[in-house]
C-alpha cells in the first residue's frame, strides 16, 4: 500500500469530551485505504501530529533508530504516542496530555492541516503566531528557487 498523503486546512471544534471529528475529505482517503486507526503524538513546534497507522510505522522506526543522544526526542514522540480509532461519528479522542501540549481546550477551536504523510492539529492563535513569525523571516533559498 502506498503512503497516504494529506493537504488542506479545516477549522473544527473540540467537543466537551476532548474529541475531534476527522473531516470528510480525510475520512474518504482513510476509508479507501482501509485505515481506521490513527496515532496522535506531540510535535516539537507545539501542535499535534496525527498519522494514519501505516504512515506512523515507518516514522516510529526512524525515531527508534535514533542514537542515545536523542533519547529526549524519542521520549517526546514515542512516549506520548496515542493510538486511536475512528468512532462511529468519525471522531478521535485527543488525550489530556496531548491537548495540554498543543494548548487545545475542550469546547474550543482547532485548526487541522494536511501536511503530507500526516495531519497537524493546532490551536488557531498559536498557528497564526507561528505563521506570522515564519513570514517575517527571509525566505529560504530552497523556497525562493521553487517554481510555483
Amino acid at each position: 500500500m502506498s503512503e497516504l498523503s494529506f493537504s488542506g486546512a479545516a477549522t473544527m471544534s473540540i467537543d466537551e469530551k476532548g474529541r475531534v471529528a476527522v473531516p470528510a475529505r480525510y475520512r474518504a482517503s482513510l476509508k479507501e485505504a482501509g485505515v481506521a486507526d490513527l496515532v496522535i503524538t506531540k510535535h516539537p513546534e507545539g501542535c499535534l501530529m496525527i498519522f494514519p497507522l501505516p504512515n506512523w510505522l515507518p516514522f516510529r522506526e526512524r525515531i527508534q533508530a535514533l542514537p542515545a543522544e536523542a533519547q529526549g526526542w524519542k521520549r517526546m514522540f514515542l512516549g506520548f504516542a496515542s493510538e486511536v480509532s475512528l468512532d462511529s461519528a468519525a471522531r478521535v479522542m485527543v488525550d489530556a496530555p496531548l491537548r495540554l501540549h498543543a494548548a487545545l481546550d475542550k469546547g474550543g477551536e482547532a485548526l487541522l492541516l494536511g501536511v503530507g504523510s500526516h495531519l497537524e492539529l493546532w490551536q488557531p492563535v498559536r498557528y497564526e503566531a507561528k505563521e506570522q513569525a515564519l513570514l517575517s523571516q527571509p525566505m529560504p533559498e530552497s523556497i525562493r528557487q521553487f517554481s510555483y
